[in-house]
């Protein structure tokens, strides 16, 4: 809303028109972005029912917390993926393969580096604020999720730059759509049979397990398909 309030503040003279054409394809688009998100629900809001569903209630307090850092740590690939997009859209677009396939390489293991870096340093920073500024949440448990969940840290970078940077801004929004549903559906019965073997921890290995997995055969696949795109 602030964003289109600044644009009619800035652009006064202006003809306000609806294109149906257009309308519709950013409609069925958007349809394809929602059901992702639906996908994205089955990965984390379903993890919490779970945890509920077995009596785990303080529990979810632990995940959310780690959970949640991750996801602000997380704040800048988002960011930096929202950025580029324009400029991978005008790349397709022009049917510039060879140089996205370049920038594809160039962020991949640019985001790949800051990942490592970022998880090197909460690894090290996370016990001392737990501990002076957490107390209550100063458990091995609380730690041991965070130190497992790191290497989320590393792939999900490069995930969230190749889903939102490069598929999403390419027209491949269908791609993280069908890695979000297939996998956000598999992880479902994994966490409930992990849950059930090994408590608590078992969720932890779930989304560990999954995120990684989809976030690693996205980022490959997509990088082979951008030869075909259309």
């Amino acid at each position: 809303m602030l964003l289109f309030i600044s644009l009619a503040l800035g652009y006064r003279e202006f003809n306000f028109k609806i294109n149906k054409e257009v309308m519709r394809e950013i409609g069925k688009y958007s349809l394809i972005v929602g059901i992702a998100g639906l996908g994205f629900f089955l990965f984390t809001r379903v993890n919490i029912l779970i945890l509920g569903y077995f009596g785990y209630i303080t529990e979810i307090g632990y995940y959310e917390l780690v959970n949640k850092i991750i996801l602000i740590l997380l704040i800048p690939s988002s960011i930096l993926a929202q950025v580029i997009a324009p400029d991978i859209t005008s790349l397709y677009y022009k049917k510039d393969k060879q140089k996205l396939i370049s920038k594809y390489k160039k962020y991949m293991w640019f985001s790949l580096i800051i990942g490592v870096i970022t998880a090197l340093f909460t690894f090290f920073a996370f016990p001392i604020l737990v501990k002076y500024f957490l107390i209550n949440y100063n458990l091995e448990v609380i730690l041991t999720s965070m130190n497992l969940l790191l290497v989320l840290l590393i792939s999900q970078s490069m995930s969230n730059l190749a889903s939102v940077g490069f598929s999403t801004a390419s027209g491949y929004a269908k791609l993280n759509m069908y890695f979000l549903l297939i996998f956000g559906v598999i992880n479902v019965p994994l966490s409930i049979f992990l849950v059930k073997t090994y408590g608590f921890i078992g969720i932890i290995y779930s989304t560990l397990v999954i995120k990684l997995c989809a976030d690693i055969l996205f980022v490959y696949f997509y990088w082979r398909i951008i030869p075909y795109l259309k």
